[in-house]
């Protein structure tokens, strides 16, 4: 429900304009528009029931209360029909009846054309006619009756007054302005289906087809496609013209009609079969008035469309007349045989001896020698006796000049073998029996493309097929040159037969190509239509970024080209990854150019021919750039160059601002070079400082830890020797006291003298107070005479006090004293408070603390 038209912007992108706010709002519903033509400044479309005229000035529309069947430009006149009126047309603005077309009243008109200053009207399923004398006639009556069980659907005259008609089931046929039937083009031909709903001639001669599977476009109409077996559609390997018969040789047998180099769709009769020839069939030859057949099942000869068997055993290929086409050589699975004709009858004679490789590749140098080719066993020179008894076979591997024993054939060209191996074209030189590389063909073919076939037509031109290419070159004299003309027809390369390729030259420079399903009949294929080639861009992608289209090939009507093209285009540093696409060559043509797309400094060869129709680039560094764009025909012809220039901006690090920044930090980094180490250097020496006060701290820490270790050692060692004392003056002293008590039983002097010696040396005042003095020898030295001290400033500590003090100092319990004083647990407490009365200590201070600081 929307009307409008499309142009581009700037940047050649189309953009879409609506023009349905210039239809008046009661006709704004529009439902479905179905045709859309343009006479001068007007455009006029039609819906289901009306007719809308749009101009820079106004806005009509024609509601004829009734539906409308089509709308069709014819001439310089607007023809449309009313179901239930008739057929009209817009003049200056205005419908106008056609005189006598209530004929077509209820009737469903599908197009109009003008032919010899003739309209002629086609409807759907009641005939064609035409206007004669202001009256409308049948067109044909033969036509009529041919689509009177036929649903036309659309027609259109083409560009070489042909009249196309599209039709529900059948595909689509041509007529000429006379009504002949020239061809019927349908899914067989080529097209995706017969259900034909539009038709579009180009000026240039091409034909769109829209159809219910997809588009068809038509190449001037050139190519024809024939199914000789008919629904098996099976493979083409050979085609031979004969006795005003043209044969195919398929996989399904031999089939033949009436030779003509066109055929009346509506009239042919088809293809018939040759008896006896079911089966595969690989062959034909034409020697003398009579055409062999090389079969599956054997060597056959055509006798009245019947095949006729003159071998015994299976498996032929080809037949070459000999001695002036009395004799037959013929090539077959097991090797040469040899075949006369005697009494009008052609009988084998003997299959030669010393040969029986298979003979598929064969062709004749001259009347004793032949040669033969195995595509994987090498090359053979075969030459025959005078009398055509015996054969002398040599043959020609790698140690000859090949390249290798495989993938090798042969071929005549002007009468003289030329041999194809992996690479290259060779010939053979007689002189020194072997092969060397053809430098013509390697000048005009390259080294590159294995070549499968050579071919030579009547007019003496060479056809060539590789690997990826098909065509020919124009011959002149008998001589190869590299200044021929090279004619590329590379959408056929890949349409030939798979090991069998093969190859019909007809007259008027008419080819037919066998192929896996048919074959291809192509008209003028030996004429060349190439124009110069335009070098043009036709899109500029990003491809790093989303909505990426930035130029889109169109140019808006009043340039000569965008803008964007012809000045200086920028991108941003994050846009520097580019694809350019180009127009490829009109599809009228029938071929497609090769490219040389490139940028100075960026692509390393300058001459780097491609079929491909685009060109990347990713991530260009920043800098100015020219795009340069070359074109070349099949020919070699290469038309006028396009250029593009652009630049990609520094990214934003390598920006004049950044540069400026750059430059204070280098300044600052300068700076920085000699205020750092100079900062680093004080900071270190005061962390070697801290450092150094730290170690000394730590020593001074282990120093004193290890002073503390040794006093507590020492403190261990006296606590020690005093726990021995104690225990040793323990066990004197209940020696005495033992000693004190035997003596009361003794009743001798001299025993009791002698005891009280005893006891005497038992006394251990004496010896605990000599113990005492070695015992404050060690303990002021360990604790820095603490005893000395102690006593200089408290003169009034008893030895009993100072040793309770010495104790107190070592850090031992009350318990661990007691036995030291020889006193009681109860004893130490009375002696620790009158020890802290002589000390003046107060109350709340600690006695074990005072000692341990003093």
């Amino acid at each position: 429900d929307e009307i409008g038209y499309f142009e581009p912007d700037n940047n050649g992108i189309l953009r879409f304009n609506s023009i349905k706010e210039r239809i008046p709002e009661k006709y704004r519903s529009l439902e479905d528009v179905w045709d859309i033509e343009v006479i001068d400044s007007t455009v006029y479309f039609r819906s289901v029931n009306k007719i809308y005229s749009i101009n820079p000035a106004s806005t009509d529309v024609y509601d004829p209360e009734q539906s409308i069947d089509f709308l069709k430009k014819c001439g310089s006149e607007l023809y449309f029909n009313c179901a239930k009126t008739g057929l009209f047309t817009i003049n200056e603005g205005e419908p106008k009846f056609v005189e006598n077309s209530q004929l077509f009243i209820d009737k469903l008109i599908v197009s109009v054309v003008q032919l010899d200053n003739q309209l002629v009207v086609f409807t759907s399923d009641d005939g064609i006619y035409v206007n004669k004398d202001s009256r409308f006639q049948p067109w044909n009556n033969t036509i009529n009756q041919f689509f009177s069980n036929k649903e036309i659907i659309t027609a259109e005259l083409t560009a070489d007054q042909h009249i196309a008609i599209g039709t529900a089931l059948h595909g689509i046929f041509l007529f000429n302005s006379n009504g002949l039937a020239i061809q019927q083009l349908d899914k067989k031909s080529g097209l995706q289906n017969n259900n034909i709903l539009s038709v579009f001639s180009e000026d240039e001669g091409g034909i769109w087809i829209g159809s219910s599977n997809g588009i068809d476009y038509i190449i001037n109409n050139n190519k024809r496609y024939i199914f000789p077996d008919g629904e098996q559609e099976g493979g083409i390997y050979d085609i031979a013209v004969h006795n005003d018969q043209i044969y195919f040789a398929t996989n399904n047998g031999l089939y033949f009609c009436k030779w003509k180099s066109t055929y009346d769709p509506l009239s042919f009769e088809g293809f018939k079969s040759v008896e006896q020839s079911s089966g595969q069939v690989w062959g034909l030859d034409t020697i003398g008035n009579t055409l062999f057949m090389g079969h599956n099942e054997g060597g056959y000869i055509i006798e009245e469309n019947k095949a006729k068997k003159i071998t015994q055993d299976a498996g032929y290929w080809r037949f070459i007349g000999v001695d002036n086409n009395t004799k037959v050589i013929a090539g077959g699975y097991n090797g040469l045989s040899l075949f006369e004709r005697i009494n009008d009858e052609w009988r084998f004679i003997r299959r030669f001896e010393g040969f029986s490789e298979s003979s598929r590749f064969i062709v004749k140098e001259n009347e004793k020698r032949f040669w033969v080719a195995h595509p994987y066993r090498g090359i053979f020179q075969i030459n025959f006796n005078e009398t055509y008894d015996s054969i002398y076979v040599r043959k020609y591997t790698e140690k000859d000049g090949l390249p290798s024993m495989l993938r090798n054939h042969v071929f005549l060209v002007d009468g003289l073998p030329v041999f194809a191996g992996e690479s290259n074209i060779y010939r053979y030189n007689n002189e020194s029996d072997s092969f060397s590389i053809d430098k013509d063909f390697e000048a005009l073919l390259g080294s590159k493309d294995r070549v499968l076939r050579i071919f030579q037509d009547p007019e003496k031109r060479i056809w060539y097929l590789t690997e990826n290419d098909f065509g020919y070159f124009e011959k002149d004299k008998n001589l190869l040159s590299t200044q021929l003309e090279k004619v590329s027809l590379p959408k056929l390369a890949d349409k030939f037969v798979n090991g069998f390729e093969a190859l019909h030259f007809v007259e008027n420079g008419h080819i037919m190509l066998p192929t896996e399903s048919g074959v291809i009949q192509v008209l003028n294929a030996g004429q060349t239509n190439s124009t110069i080639p335009q070098a043009v861009i036709s899109r500029i992608v990003l491809l790093n970024h989303k909505d990426s289209t930035i130029y889109g090939g169109y140019v808006h009507s009043n340039q000569s080209t965008s803008p964007l093209i012809t000045g200086l285009t920028k991108f941003k540093y994050t846009q520097n990854s580019i694809r350019f696409e180009f127009f490829n060559a009109p599809f009228s043509q029938g071929e497609e150019y090769q490219f040389n797309p490139y940028i100075e400094g960026i692509d390393e060869n300058n001459s780097n021919w491609t079929e491909e129709a685009y060109k990347e680039y990713a991530r260009l560094p920043h800098g100015n750039y020219t795009f340069t764009l070359e074109a070349r025909n099949k020919k070699g012809d290469i038309g006028p160059v396009s250029r593009v220039d652009f630049s990609v901006e520094p990214p934003w690090y390598q920006s004049q601002l950044f540069q400026s920044i750059y430059v204070i930090m280098f300044f600052l980094f300068i700076s920085g070079l000699i205020l750092i180490p100079r900062s680093k250097y004080r900071k270190q020496v005061r962390v070697l400082k801290g450092v150094q006060e730290k170690s000394d701290d730590e020593i001074m820490q282990l120093k004193n830890e290890k002073l503390e270790s040794e006093i507590n050692f020492k403190n261990q060692q006296l606590a020690s020797s005093m726990m021995h004392l104690v225990q040793k003056n323990e066990v004197l002293h209940k020696v005495k006291k033992e000693a004190e008590r035997l003596k009361k039983y003794v009743n001798e002097p001299q025993a009791e003298k002698e005891l009280r010696k005893l006891i005497s040396l038992l006394s251990n005042d004496e010896r605990l107070d000599e113990d005492w003095e070695k015992f404050t020898y060690y303990f002021d030295q360990v604790h820095t005479d603490f005893l000395r001290r102690l006593k200089s400033q408290y003169p009034k500590l008893s030895p009993k006090d100072q040793k309770l003090c010495a104790y107190l100092r070592m850090n031992l319990t009350t318990k661990d004293i007691a036995p030291m004083l020889n006193i009681s647990v109860r004893g130490v407490e009375i002696s620790r408070y009158r020890l802290r009365k002589k000390l003046e200590l107060e109350g709340d201070k600690n006695l074990n603390d005072f000692m341990m600081n003093y």
